[in-house]
């Protein structure tokens, strides 16, 4: 029954219509759910493991995606998030926080079940997988940086949150970009 069940959610996933599933609320972010709330440590760790998703998955991107725009945009998250990720580390070096947060060895749970259907896809249903796992995955990272800009009670990572912030959400902005002209020539 359970895997009956999970194949349901499976196929739900790929039978939603593309702009439904892109613009529905991310479930993927459950831990990050009031990002305001926090502490300077979860905030950092929430940061390193989605970076570490999007530097893995932008990897795989680069060298499996069929659009160049989703190859290239792999290639940047993978430069982009490796600088955020060293970034952070330099404000965690300067602070006590930095002693008790250390970059995760390997993805959590949730990040490697998506990566996982991510390595699973190919061709366009790569593609398709590609973009709506970035778009949930950087509208979260929005939320996470804004809620600790808003409400983050260690300065430096409150900083570096602010800093952060518009390279994220130009991510988004790119993502967007591609889905429309992704719908355009799917429409010609």
């Amino acid at each position: 029954m359970r895997r009956v069940a999970m194949l349901c959610s499976i196929s739900l996933l790929f039978a939603v219509s593309p702009a439904i599933a892109q613009e529905a609320p991310s479930q993927v972010g459950a831990v990050n759910a009031a990002p305001g709330a926090m502490t300077g440590q979860a905030f950092a760790e929430s940061v390193m493991g989605s970076d570490m998703f999007e530097i893995e998955s932008g990897r795989l991107a680069a060298e499996q995606a069929v659009s160049p725009d989703l190859r290239r945009f792999g290639e940047q998250m993978v430069d982009d998030h490796s600088r955020m990720t060293a970034h952070l580390r330099a404000v965690l070096d300067r602070m006590i926080t930095g002693q008790y947060v250390t970059p995760p060895p390997k993805l959590d749970p949730r990040h490697m079940e998506m990566y996982n259907l991510l390595e699973a896809s190919h061709g366009r249903a790569f593609d398709s997988v590609y973009l709506r796992q970035q778009l949930m995955a950087h509208r979260e990272a929005v939320a996470v940086l804004q809620g600790y800009v808003a409400n983050g009670r260690e300065q430096p990572l409150r900083e570096f949150a602010e800093y952060s912030l518009p390279l994220v959400r130009h991510h988004l902005a790119m993502l967007r970009q591609i889905r429309s002209e992704n719908a355009e020539a799917a429409m010609r």
